[in-house]
């Protein structure tokens, strides 16, 4: 009993820790929810090189998007790779019988070494889909609709988690297709 109790816990631990890679949303911006002094997560990948990981990590970026020559804005061949990315109605929520939209546009940052990569969320813009005008991650409420306040108090709980939730789902799909060395759902023909 003892023993099938302590290999149950191993293993939870275990498998907790092989998708600790995970995003939370601070006042502060985007943060290593192990860590959150720090805006980036490292994605341990063993048995890979670093030109591996950034040749793979390139043809995702080329899979993902529809005009990757557009989104790539930095490419340094086998160690770093910035690309930006845009998505209309990123999340939405309601206010007083109304629907508000919200666009984000961004950019991921990868640097690369041996068996691991550094993945970064960097220019973070949220604005409204009607009018243009800014949504902001932390700001004072005579400023505009916030997550947080600028004291750092949480007033949009659901925002934050969709917020998460979407930079989390991304951070998985990298994950996903690294570890399957590129293959996508298209390569079964």
């Amino acid at each position: 009993m003892k023993k099938t109790l302590l290999i149950t816990l191993i293993l939870g631990v275990i498998s907790l820790s092989c998708f600790s890679q995970q995003f939370e949303l601070t006042p502060e911006g985007l943060r290593d929810a192990a860590d959150t002094s720090k805006d980036f997560l490292v994605i341990p990948v063993d048995g890979k090189s670093a030109s591996d990981l950034y040749s793979v990590s390139k043809r995702y970026v080329n899979e993902k998007m529809s005009n990757p020559k557009f989104a790539i804005k930095s490419d340094l061949d086998g160690d770093y790779l910035r690309y930006s990315l845009y998505y209309p109605t990123m999340f939405s929520f309601s206010k007083m019988l109304v629907s508000l939209k919200i666009n984000g546009a961004y950019q991921i940052e990868m640097r690369f070494r041996d068996g691991r990569v550094r993945y970064n969320i960097t220019t973070l813009s949220l604005t409204f889909e009607e009018g243009g005008n800014e949504f902001y991650i932390a700001a004072s409420k005579m400023k505009g609709w916030a997550i947080f306040d600028n004291k750092g108090k949480l007033l949009m709980k659901n925002e934050k988690r969709k917020l998460e939730d979407h930079f989390n789902n991304e951070v998985k799909m990298f994950i996903d297709f690294i570890q399957s060395d590129g293959a996508s759902v298209n390569d079964n023909w």
